[in-house]
């Protein structure tokens, strides 16, 4: 096993059952690491902002997108995106997810993962975007 397979939480690993998801569940309520729910993964690579991640039959890619203390608790965190794939077949999967580590020599846990939300609604004519209005289409002259 690569050790950093010990700094990594074990809710980053993908679910393909419910039973491989209850094994994640545990793991993440007792904050074991990512090697307790799949004892293959390993590392393949880290490159800039990319970490290569593989385990038995998937392969994953985290991307970091942003770092920032972005639930105010005062830590670095981090905006990653997953993209989840399958050696064999067509099985492809990407995800938004926070990660944060609360202390040096703590797992680096999902603090949540995040939900894609719909477009909004197109806005009313006048209604404030940001700072700006939205002006009013102007008729031409009547007849």
């Amino acid at each position: 096993m690569h050790q950093r397979a010990r700094l990594f939480a074990g809710g980053l690993a993908p679910a393909f059952s419910a039973t491989q998801q209850a094994l994640i569940n545990d793991a993440t309520r007792s904050g074991h690491p990512i090697a307790d729910v799949e004892p293959t993964v390993g590392f393949e690579a880290a490159r800039g902002v990319e970490i290569y991640i593989a385990g038995g039959e998937w392969q994953e890619t985290l991307v970091v997108l942003a770092r920032a203390d972005f639930d105010g608790d005062g830590k670095l965190d981090w905006l990653t995106r997953a993209d989840l794939a399958m050696r064999r077949g067509t099985h492809r999967v990407s995800g938004l997810f926070l990660l944060t580590r609360p202390q040096p020599e703590a797992l680096i846990k999902t603090a949540r993962e995040l939900s894609p939300t719909p477009a909004p609604a197109a806005a009313p004519q006048n209604a404030p975007v940001g700072s700006v209005a939205v002006p009013t289409p102007v008729a031409g002259p009547s007849k």
